[in-house]
């Protein structure tokens, strides 16, 4: 049994440690190796614990509020998928849970007592020590991966500023915990650099929502202190503390000025516009957010909406002024930037109760264990750990790093290492002696895990490839190799049909190859799989328009501008197929909306001329055409149309003289159709006949096209 136990540890030291090293940079989702990795450590690690429990014949069963709490939360996610009308997508979600819930269980199982526990911690740290030093490095301008990427925030392993942010958010406090109960003084000044270079990294992330967290976490760590060491506080320096002191705020005095010349203007003005109504991202963003995600709540309050499905909702029920902020990011929310929210959105009240239940059960548990030990060492990294876990709590409020896969893990091995430490002091656990049915049960039940963990890891390997044909094809984009580029997306697809981005990619390419039929099909798969992603509507409005499809076309484009309506372009593309559908009024009111922020626009100025003069609105239909001549007077259809216009008037002499002014080098075929029609039409309408000298002297263009006009 003790190989079984170290093979544990051993697994566990590697999901702490590795996964939030591991980093492959050729997938456009870094998240994806992390997960991978989890599925294979858990399933390696289920199944030793499963070889072990029936070697022992025995299994223990934990009794405590935070362990009921846990398996009502993930009973719960399972009837939010079952209700769902999205069930596809939540099943992902699910399974990343159902992998953490047996992490959670299989931590507190490994628990037997604080020796085992600090052991634990101790890992956490580290793993966090050596993720901030990249961290740290990339803020210096050394970045050990081969790829191009905006470094004025650090995210070291993890792909973003704030998924590492909320990361040491959960570890800084545990660290100062550990660095206070260690008696070895060597050990302490390495958890002393530790702290450092947390921090340091930290505070590069420039996430403020994480600084405040912190603070929080320190504030109750200090309060608890306070509260149950029942000593008072003493500043006494002896000579080696004051110059290590002194040193510390020296340094930390000179490089300060130094490191905040690095930061870029935007990311100065990001932290300081907190209010302001911009494209930055502030409160005033946050509150838009949240009053979305309020509306989504407020539709399906109690039951929710279904794992996974805030994203596709928020469009349809998202302010007004953050749809003028996507388009002016040319990007969509996909996270409320409010773990409860979206739990709540998502899951329903009772999705929401639960978690929250499960949260206060662990921190009123940890609470009372360092209670408990307030006279011995472990009360400070007992503190720390609970105070990780409050500061994430409060981080919560205003992050989507609880979303991905490195924050949940420190959580849920937070929330272990409680409910085993709690199953040590009150020693309730129901043990079952496995013979005759329960035998059989368990065996069954460790089967269908093993099962369900296989097939789960199995699908990420799928999903894994698909992120890898997915980033080969954005690169063969970038650089203009479309078919192949194409290719790649189709096998990315083939690996993952729940990602909406490759949909999205795949149809995008295939309008620039001309494929309208192709692309007009996967833009429908998408619109099944995700509807009202971002700008899908647009894209199905231009295919409809191109493949003649008019009534769809608006129908679409409707859509899109009830979900957008700051995207001029859309505006154009309706305008475009009310003019050919003959709805000119319409036509008529959507270039008008769409030279509001595009009044330059050519196209769209000699659209208008022509609805003006096809109602004989001459004056008006010159002015549009005239309009273009302003930015470019050689626009040679703005003249033909000008010309028609005088000649549609009677006023030849008018015509001619437009005629004249278009310059021979902008005669092409297809222009030249129109300009033939106009000069028979001259012809046509000369008095006393036809005289060529007197067409020639108004209008010396028209030499030589003399023989043409019996063909006419």
């Amino acid at each position: 049994m003790r190989l079984f136990h170290f093979t544990e540890k051993v697994n566990l030291f590697f999901i702490l440690t590795c996964i939030p090293l591991a980093t492959y940079w050729k997938v456009h989702d870094p998240n994806i190796v992390k997960q991978l990795l989890f599925g294979i450590f858990i399933l390696i690690w289920s199944l030793l614990y499963f070889i072990k429990i029936v070697k022992i014949k025995k299994f223990l069963i934990p009794q405590n509020h935070l362990s009921y709490s846990a398996i009502l939360f993930l009973l719960l996610a399972g009837l939010s998928l079952i209700l769902s009308k999205y069930p596809i997508i939540g099943s992902v979600s699910l399974e990343l849970m159902v992998c953490f819930i047996i992490f959670f269980f299989l931590i507190s199982q490994l628990i037997n007592d604080h020796k085992g526990a600090h052991s634990v911690l101790e890992v956490v740290c580290f793993g966090a020590f050596i993720v901030s030093g990249f961290g740290v490095f990339q803020f210096f301008g050394i970045d050990f991966f081969p790829v191009q990427r905006d470094l004025s925030r650090v995210s070291a392993t993890l792909g973003h500023p704030n998924f590492l942010a909320g990361y040491l958010v959960c570890t800084l406090p545990l660290t100062a915990g550990l660095f206070l109960s260690c008696p070895k003084p060597r050990k302490r000044y390495l958890y002393a650099l530790y702290i450092v270079i947390q921090s340091a990294c930290l505070f590069f992330t420039l996430s403020r929502a994480a600084w405040a967290s912190v603070i929080v976490s320190l504030v109750f760590f200090g309060a608890i202190y306070l509260r149950y060491r029942n000593i008072h506080l003493s500043f006494c320096f002896n000579k080696k503390k004051a110059v290590f002191a002194f040193l510390v705020i020296g340094i930390a005095v000179t490089a300060l000025p130094s490191v905040i010349k690095k930061i870029p203007e935007p990311e100065i003005a990001r932290l300081t516009s907190l209010g302001s109504p911009s494209t930055q991202n502030t409160v005033w963003i946050r509150w838009l957010e949240w009053k979305g995600a309020l509306q989504i709540i407020k539709n399906t309050p109690i039951m929710g909406n279904g794992l996974g499905t805030f994203s596709m909702l928020f469009p349809g029920n998202q302010p007004p002024e953050f749809s003028s902020v996507c388009v002016k990011r040319d990007e969509f929310l996909r996270h409320a930037h409010n773990e409860y929210l979206e739990i709540w959105s998502e899951m329903g009240i009772l999705g929401l109760g639960t978690f929250l239940y499960m949260l206060i059960a662990a921190i009123i548990s940890g609470t009372r264990l360092v209670k408990l030990n307030a006279n011995d060492n472990s009360f400070f990294w007992l503190l720390g750990l609970i105070s990780g876990l409050i500061g994430v709590s409060f981080h919560m409020l205003f992050s989507v790093s609880f979303r991905f896969i490195v924050v949940p893990l420190i959580f849920w091995s937070y929330l272990g290492v409680i409910n085993g430490l709690t199953h040590v002091r009150i020693g309730k656990r129901t043990v079952w002696e496995l013979n005759g049915a329960r035998r059989l049960i368990f065996m069954a039940v460790s089967l269908f895990l093993t099962m369900f963990l296989f097939f789960s890891v199995t699908r990420t390997f799928s999903h894994f490839a698909a992120e890898r044909y997915f980033y080969e094809g954005l690169v063969n984009y970038k650089a203009g190799r479309l078919q192949e580029a194409l290719n790649d997306m189709q096998l990315a697809l083939d690996n993952c049909k729940t990602k909406p981005e490759i949909y999205y990619k795949k149809g995008a390419l295939e309008t620039k190859l001309g494929m309208w039929s192709k692309a007009l099909t996967t833009y429908e798969a998408l619109e099944k799989v995700h509807p009202d992603f971002c700008h899908a509507n647009f894209n199905l409005s231009l295919c409809y328009l191109h493949l003649k499809d008019l009534t769809n076309s608006i129908k679409s484009g409707k859509k899109e501008v009830k979900l957008y309506p700051d995207f001029a372009e859309q505006y154009y593309l309706l305008g475009k197929a009310c003019y050919l559908n003959n709805r000119y009024d319409e036509a008529e009111a959507y270039f008008a909306k769409y030279l509001q922020q595009n009044p330059n626009s050519a196209s769209a100025h000699s659209y208008l001329g022509n609805i003006s003069a096809f109602r004989r609105d001459w004056e008006n239909a010159i002015s549009h055409y005239k309009e273009i001549l302003s930015k470019n007077p050689h626009n040679p259809q703005a003249r033909l149309n000008i010309s028609q216009i005088y000649l549609d008037m009677g006023d030849i002499d008018r015509a001619c003289e437009n005629l004249n002014m278009i310059s021979q080098e902008t005669r092409d075929s297809t222009f030249f159709e129109g300009y033939k029609k106009i000069i028979t039409s001259i012809i046509n309408k000369l008095k006393n006949g036809y005289n060529e000298e007197y067409l020639k002297e108004i209008c010396p263009n028209m030499a030589g096209y003399t023989e043409n006009r019996k063909d006419e």
